[in-house]
C-alpha cells in the first residue's frame, strides 16, 4: 500500500518553497498527500523559530501531532526546518514522539528518512548551515494560482543584533542565474504569471558569485509567459539607482518594492546593527516615487527594541506621517538566544511593547487608507486568486501575495487568469472592482 503524508509549513514565504520541494519529494517517491493530519501515515511539520510566537505556534503543533500519535492516529512525526535547526538537541530529548528531525539543509533527506523511521528508527540529520548548498528543486506549488516564489538565495550577511538568521541559514549564498532562470521557465510552463523573488535580502544577490539582481532581473523579464515580476525583501542600503531605472523600465517588472526599515530612530537603529536613519529613507523614498510613477512601498518596522525610549517611538510614528508608505508591517521585539541583543540592558516590557504596537499600526492604517484612495478610481490588470458565488478575490500589481490586502470584484473570474477591472471604492484596506463591458 502506498504511504499517505500530511504537511503542514510555518512561517515565512521561504520555508514555503522549502515546503514545496519536500512535497514534491515525497509525491515523485509514491507518497500520496492528504488533506488532514488524522490518520496520515506520515505527518511532516516544516518549522519556523525566528521570534518567540512563531517557536510557540510550531512547538504546539508538534505537542497535538503527538497527541495524535499517541492514539495511533499518526504513524509517523516529521519535523524539519528552522526550529529543528536552532534546537535539535532539546527537541530530540524532550519529544520523543518525533521520529525523523531534520535541518534546514536536510530536507532532501526527507523520504530516506521516513522509511528508516518505517522500519523501527529514530532519524537525526542537522548539518551545519555553513555546509549546506542552496539549490534549485522541483516543487509542488502551494500558493495562489498564477503565483509562484523563487528563492534566489540563502542565509544572510547583515547579523543584525536582534536576528537569528545567519545562525539558521548560514551567510549568503546565492543560488546560480542558470538555475534560477529554468527554474523561473519551469514555472512559467505551468501557468505561473507572477513571479515574486524572495531571500533574507534579495538586493544583496549575486556578490559572491559575480553577478546582481538587476542582470537576475533582465534576464527574468525575457522569458515568455511572465506578466509580473514582484521584487521583496530589498536592503534599504541597496536599493540602487540601477534598480530604481530597472523597475522604472520594465514592463513586467511590478512597480512595488517591498523595503524592510526596522525602524527610524538612528540611535536604535544603531543598536539593532542597521545604517541609515530617518531621512536616508525619506530620501530613497522620495527617489523611488520620482522615478518610478505609482509605486506602492512597504516596509516592516519593530517596536520595543531594548533601550527604545519614547521619543524613539515617536521618531517612527514621525516617519510614517511623513514617508506616508503604502503598506508597513509591525511586530515587537522578541528576545531570542544566541543574538548579540539578547544581553542589551533596558528591556521594554511585554504589556509597552504590546501598547507601541497597536500605536503604530493605528497610525499606519490610516496611511495605507489614504494611499488606496488616492489609486481610485482607475482601470488596472489583476490576477485572479479564487472564485466563488459570483465574487472573485484578486490583486493588483500593487498588492504582494498574502500581506497586502486584496480586490474583491464582483464577477465570477478563472482563478490563476488576469483580468481588467475598474477599481472604485475601498472596503477597510481592500479594495473593490468590477468588469464593465468595453
Amino acid at each position: 500500500m502506498q504511504r499517505t503524508f500530511h504537511l503542514v509549513s510555518l512561517g515565512c514565504a521561504k520555508n514555503r518553497v522549502d515546503s514545496e520541494q519536500m512535497l514534491a519529494q515525497l509525491c515523485m517517491s509514491g507518497y500520496v498527500h492528504v488533506p488532514t493530519a488524522d490518520g496520515a501515515d506520515a505527518v511532516v511539520i516544516n518549522t519556523c523559530g525566528f521570534i518567540g510566537p512563531a517557536k510557540r505556534e510550531a512547538i504546539d503543533l508538534i505537542v497535538e501531532m503527538a497527541d495524535l500519535k499517541r492514539q495511533r492516529r499518526v504513524s509517523k512525526i516529521a519535523v524539519t526546518g528552522c526550529l529543528a535547526q536552532r534546537y535539535p538537541k532539546e527537541l530530540w530529548a524532550e519529544l520523543p514522539e518525533v521520529d525523523v528531525l531534520l535541518g534546514v539543509f536536510d530536507s532532501q533527506k526527507l523520504v530516506e528518512s521516513l522509511e528508516r523511521a518505517f522500519g523501527g528508527e529514530r532519524v537525526l540529520e542537522v548539518s551545519d548551515p555553513e555546509t549546506g548548498t542552496p539549490v534549485s528543486r522541483a516543487r509542488m506549488l502551494t500558493s495562489e494560482p498564477g503565483t509562484a516564489y523563487l528563492r534566489i538565495s540563502e542565509g544572510c550577511d547583515n547579523c543584525c543584533a536582534y536576528c537569528v538568521i545567519p545562525g539558521l541559514r548560514g551567510r549568503r549564498r546565492s543560488i546560480p542565474p542558470n538555475a534560477l532562470l529554468q527554474e523561473a521557465r519551469m514555472l512559467a510552463d505551468l501557468g505561473v504569471l507572477e513571479l515574486v523573488l524572495i531571500a533574507q535580502d534579495t538586493t544583496d544577490y549575486g556578490g559572491d558569485i559575480g553577478t546582481d539582481l538587476v542582470s537576475l532581473l533582465r534576464a527574468l523579464e525575457r522569458i515568455d509567459g511572465l506578466r509580473w515580476i514582484r521584487l521583496l525583501y530589498a536592503h534599504p542600503a541597496r536599493v540602487t539607482q540601477a534598480l530604481i531605472r530597472q523597475m522604472a523600465e520594465s514592463e513586467k517588472i511590478c512597480r512595488y518594492i517591498d523595503i524592510p526599515m526596522q525602524h527610524a530612530s538612528e540611535s536604535v537603529l544603531r543598536r539593532m546593527g542597521r545604517p541609515g536613519h530617518a531621512d536616508d529613507y525619506l530620501r530613497l523614498i522620495n527617489n523611488l516615487r520620482s522615478a518610478v510613477d505609482g509605486v506602492a512601498i512597504r516596509s516592516t518596522f519593530m517596536v520595543g527594541f531594548p533601550g527604545e525610549t519614547p521619543g524613539d517611538l515617536d521618531v517612527l510614528i514621525n516617519f510614517l506621517t511623513r514617508a506616508e508608505l503604502d503598506y508597513a508591517g509591525f511586530f515587537a521585539y522578541s528576545k531570542e538566544e544566541g543574538t548579540r541583543a539578547f544581553d542589551f540592558p533596558d528591556q521594554v516590557s511585554y504589556s509597552e511593547k504590546r501598547r507601541r504596537l497597536s500605536i503604530v499600526r493605528s497610525v499606519q492604517t490610516g496611511i495605507t487608507l489614504k494611499k488606496l484612495k488616492e489609486r481610485l478610481p482607475s482601470r488596472q490588470e489583476v490576477l485572479c486568486a479564487s472564485s466563488q458565488d459570483g465574487t472573485s478575490r484578486c490583486r493588483a500589481a500593487f498588492q504582494a501575495p498574502e500581506v497586502d490586502g486584496c480586490v474583491f470584484v464582483n464577477a465570477q473570474l478563472p482563478p490563476g487568469k488576469m483580468h481588467e477591472v475598474l477599481l472604485y471604492k475601498t472596503r477597510r484596506l481592500d479594495v473593490l472592482g468590477r468588469v464593465e463591458n468595453p
